[in-house]
């Protein structure tokens, strides 16, 4: 069974974990999620994977590996997939094909340390 949650980042707020969000958060009849209770708020979901420290790995998270390359977690709608972007890669590359989330470290996410990005596509 699948393991579904969120966490929302927003302005005043900071980030927002399952536990919380399902107080701002409902699925609308038409399956849309409708998040409304927070203003300017980017809404992330777990991927299911784990880095190697056993921390969850959500969306938007920045991952280091051995390379020292920061990448960084995306869903494509194109491919129903978790991505990885990494700077120096022309395509986007899948968890698995580039490297396996345990082999992963979080060392931040896009919204509360945008600093990490600067080498990222």
């Amino acid at each position: 069974m699948r393991i579904i949650k969120f966490r929302v980042f927003t302005i005043d707020e900071g980030m927002v974990y399952n536990k919380d969000v399902d107080c701002f958060m409902s699925i609308d009849s038409d399956g849309t999620l409708n998040s409304s209770g927070f203003p300017k708020h980017h809404v992330m979901q777990f991927t299911g994977l784990k880095d190697k420290k056993g921390e969850e790995i959500f969306e938007g998270d920045i991952l280091k590996t051995s390379t020292d390359k920061p990448m960084v977690v995306f869903w494509s709608e194109r491919f129903a997939s978790w991505g990885l972007n990494r700077d120096g890669w022309y395509f986007t590359l899948w968890f698995g094909e580039s490297c396996n989330p345990e082999d992963c470290e979080i060392i931040g996410n896009k919204y509360e340390h945008p600093e990490l990005l600067q080498d990222v596509i």
